[in-house]
């Protein structure tokens, strides 16, 4: 008997750790991914693919010569990850197509899927791209501009995705904006910081575009969890707006750092640079296409998606510690709607598909309408300020361009969204909670605790300029009520982003305070106490903090 034990005990220990094998021999890459809420939403539902959308990834040649691309954008097809992959290339002709590590690295983030992928340090992992099942149309930067922005030619696609900029607007970038306004959802890396002499890029930087900042990954010498832990975004990495328009941007920061496939037919790690945090929003965006082909094709017209899915990716981002509208001060600035270097926060897709299909409207939901220089339109919603709710909404419209080149601007509506607390047994006592009214921005946002003193509010979109009328803009609205999240505090103080509260933060503290007036990226950094200024209050936050350790996932 006791020895039927033995036998049994040790076949049940020699089969769980089979299977904790398996589990790792399966962990899920990029990690960036399982971040931000991709694998969630596939575990939810696992149809959620991508299926019956198309990408369009625009790549540069990597390659000049005499100033002439010479085709080499292409991806690398061969590549294990593609083999159920549907890539399609349209490439410059008469000039033989080469591959390129940028192009192959942003196709596996969208479309990886190899349950056999091995790296040195990882060891085996299963490789799976945001939109395993999309189609991806591959397209070299001058042939789609030949091909489509030139001539004003609609591409058959649901998104693009461009990791790539200019520094100046111009003709071609004016044209990505007007496909926008067709629905075609377009997302577009807003340049690598400081280090790579980046200022606002265009077209990320331009009103129609979803601008894309990147959140560094944490510094640790595990692979495993630089890969699955990121932090805040960093102005050496990633761009700070203004653009020189003087709109907000980013749009909203997610992860770049991602294992990804390369042109040997292994992997490589992609590094924090904002071209490879781009696919990984545009590769939700694609889901959140999917979802409304799927559920919502009768009732709401294709071309509202493009400023319905960005009113919904930046109304579910996550704000990040030092958060804050426009300049760095102690009051949010209710005429600049986002944050210069996170945008609307870090992208949370699991929270954008809740707001998309909420069976609580009330509680988070959107809507798709007109704007009317003579009418009011209101959103009513509710909340529970004994959950301590915050309320966030994003209102979206598109900028207006001639319909060919070069594309010059015809249109630019101006509206503003109101946040009203409603008192139903006086309509007299109704409040202005929050308000945003931006001059520059095709986008409005608020972010602000529920009142104690009320439960029902409505959101109200009105023309900045009451003399505005006879004029008519299309726009989307969303709105998500919430409990506040509960960030590790080791993100607001650890500033070297290594996970432990140190003397190298302390010291990196120091060196702000010299910085904090000429740069907002290092103004924030340090004010730990978010009250405008980095002080001897902040030096001792950090000193009592010494220590502190994150809890990175494993």
């Amino acid at each position: 008997m006791l020895k039927h034990k033995i036998t049994t005990l040790i076949l049940l220990i020699t089969s769980l750790a089979i299977a904790r094998a398996d589990s790792q021999a399966l962990y899920l890459q990029p990690g960036a991914l399982d971040f931000v809420g991709v694998y969630s939403l596939r575990e939810l539902d696992p149809n959620l693919t991508g299926q019956n959308t198309t990408i369009a990834a625009i790549t540069r040649s990597m390659t000049y010569t005499d100033g002439l691309p010479q085709n080499d954008f292409a991806v690398n097809t061969k590549h294990p990850c593609f083999v159920n992959s549907s890539i399609e290339h349209f490439g410059l002709p008469e000039i033989p197509m080469g591959l390129s590590k940028h192009a192959t690295a942003v196709a596996s983030i969208l479309l990886g899927d190899n349950k056999g992928s091995l790296e040195p340090q990882l060891g085996s992992f299963y490789h799976e791209g945001a939109t395993p099942k999309a189609k991806l149309n591959v397209y070299e930067f001058w042939n789609f501009l030949q091909n489509y922005i030139y001539p004003n030619q609609i591409p058959d696609v649901d998104v693009i995705t461009i990791s790539y900029g200019s520094t100046y607007q111009d003709w071609w970038t004016r044209g990505f904006e007007h496909l926008a306004e067709y629905g075609i959802t377009i997302v577009a890396g807003i340049g690598n910081g400081t280090n790579a002499y980046d200022p606002i890029l265009f077209p990320g930087g331009s009103p129609n575009i979803i601008g894309v900042g990147v959140a560094d990954s944490v510094i640790d010498p595990n692979l495993y969890i630089a890969l699955s832990n990121f932090g805040l975004p960093r102005s050496e990495h990633s761009s700070i707006g203004p653009a020189k328009t003087g709109i907000a941007k980013p749009d909203l920061v997610a992860p770049g750092n991602c294992i990804v496939a390369d042109t040997n037919d292994g992997y490589t790690v992609s590094g924090n640079y904002s071209s490879f945090a781009t696919p990984i929003v545009a590769g939700t965006a694609a889901l959140l296409t999917q979802t409304l082909k799927q559920k919502y094709a009768e009732t709401i017209d294709p071309n509202y998606y493009s400023v319905l899915i960005k009113s919904i990716l930046l109304t579910s981002a996550d704000k990040l510690p030092y958060w804050h509208k426009g300049q760095p001060q102690t009051d949010d600035d209710n005429y600049v709607p986002l944050d210069y270097i996170q945008g609307a926060g870090m992208l949370n897709a699991l929270s954008a598909m809740e707001v998309l299909q909420s069976s609580e409207p009330e509680k988070a939901g959107f809507a798709v309408d007109i704007a009317d220089a003579n009418l009011t339109k209101t959103y009513k919603i509710s909340a529970s300020a004994l959950d301590n709710d915050l309320i966030t909404a994003t209102l979206v419209w598109n900028n207006h361009y001639r319909n060919s080149y070069p594309y010059d601007l015809i249109k630019q509506t101006n509206l503003r969204l109101e946040l009203w607390a409603i008192d139903a047994n006086d309509p007299n006592n109704d409040q202005l909670i929050d308000f945003s009214d931006s001059a520059y921005d095709n986008i409005e946002h608020i972010y602000v605790p529920a009142s104690a003193d009320f439960n029902d509010y409505e959101l109200v979109v009105i023309y900045s300029d009451p003399n505005e009328t006879n004029d008519t803009e299309p726009f989307a609205i969303s709105w998500n009520i919430q409990p506040k999240l509960t960030i590790d505090s080791v993100l607001l103080y650890d500033l070297t982003n290594d996970g432990i509260v140190n003397n190298q933060d302390f010291i990196t503290l120091i060196n702000n305070i010299g910085k904090q007036t000429q740069t907002p990226a290092s103004y924030h950094l340090g004010d730990t106490d978010m009250n405008g200024q980095i002080d001897i209050n902040d030096l001792t936050l950090i000193m009592q903090r010494t220590g502190l350790k994150a809890h990175w996932k494993h």
